[in-house]
């Protein structure tokens, strides 16, 4: 199975989240044990203003 990951799951699990930040990365291994994880274009742009250089957004997704 593919598993697309939303926009929302991402800053709960890297800044993280006290609230939903458990649960978040609960779900995505068990997502990622299921099969593949992908995220698109739009959220790729979405999330990278988080980091200040791209080899980094890169490195950690």
């Amino acid at each position: 199975m593919i598993s697309v990951i939303d926009t929302n799951i991402l800053p709960d699990i890297f800044l993280p989240d006290p609230l939903h930040g458990e649960s978040s990365l609960k779900l995505l291994k068990t997502a990622c044990e299921q099969g593949s994880l992908i995220i698109c274009d739009i959220i790729y742009a979405e999330f990278a203003h988080q980091f200040h250089k791209k080899d980094l957004l890169d490195e950690a997704l």
